[in-house]
């Protein structure tokens, strides 16, 4: 077992080449570029002992250091972020509505609040007159 991984680490380290990975948030690292699977671009960045599987979607591309592009963003790639981002979008979008919708139903609060209000006053300024009014002093004498 022990000879097979020095075999597995010697092919790993005698194929992994000199590289710049660049992420798709402009992101950049130097190291060792190892494989592109499915889902991962393995990648060894400098001065780190293991190599790291960095999601596809991550990485906008690899570049070795004679120039070559191992790795880009396909456009199969980017619709899916467009999808994604489509998404995100729409999401936000309904959360802008509920908000506005919020300030309606916080503005048609404030008229029902207004409203009781102008009823209260109107109860209370009935209610005043029909007890005798203002300035009704209930059997004091005035002055002039």
């Amino acid at each position: 077992m022990k000879k097979l991984l020095t075999i597995l680490l010697l092919f790993v380290s005698i194929n992994a080449q000199d590289a710049l990975i660049i992420t798709i948030g402009g992101s950049q690292a130097y190291g060792k570029f190892i494989e592109v699977t499915e889902k991962h671009v393995v990648f060894q960045q400098s001065g780190i002992p293991v190599p790291s599987k960095i999601p596809k979607m991550s990485v906008a591309r690899v570049v070795l250091s004679n120039g070559d592009v191992v790795y880009m963003l396909t456009d199969e790639m980017t619709n899916e972020f467009k999808e994604k981002r489509k998404k995100i979008l729409e999401e936000e979008r309904k959360n802008s509505l509920t908000i506005e919708e919020n300030q309606k139903l916080s503005e048609s609060g404030k008229c029902i609040i207004g409203c009781i209000m102008a009823v209260v006053v109107s109860y209370v300024l009935i209610d005043s007159f029909s007890m005798g009014g203002f300035g009704d002093l209930s059997g004091h004498e005035t002055a002039w």
